[in-house]
């Protein structure tokens, strides 16, 4: 990884670690980049940075048919870092996505099914 995106992906942990720590209140934030830009880099070092600090942390992505980068049970960087993840195809199994966690990371939303 390019040394630039390496230093933004670890400022925007910084900055989203830093405002969990001064809420006491859930929050919806997004990522979102061109290709290649260092959105699965940056959710993988937030959910190791979160669970560091005693969190229960769940990334999730859906189960789709994307064999050479969306992975059923893991989320993996091109650079091969990887961290594991939930994968759901449904309703049923996206609500599993909610218990018993504190902190919950999407990964690829975007291919989530329609009826979802």
């Amino acid at each position: 990884m390019h040394p630039h995106y390496s230093n933004q992906c670890q400022n925007v942990v910084d900055k989203i670690v830093d405002h969990y720590k001064a809420s006491n209140k859930g929050s919806l934030i997004a990522i979102f980049g061109p290709c290649y830009s260092g959105k699965t880099t940056t959710a993988i070092w937030l959910a190791r940075s979160m669970t560091q600090m005693g969190l229960r942390v769940k990334v999730a992505q859906p189960l789709v048919n994307r064999p050479t980068d969306v992975f059923d049970g893991f989320v993996e960087t091109r650079d091969g870092d990887r961290f594991s993840a939930f994968s759901y195809h449904d309703k049923d199994s996206l609500q599993k996505v909610f218990d018993d966690v504190d902190v919950v990371i999407f990964n690829e939303i975007q291919f989530s099914p329609e009826s979802i």
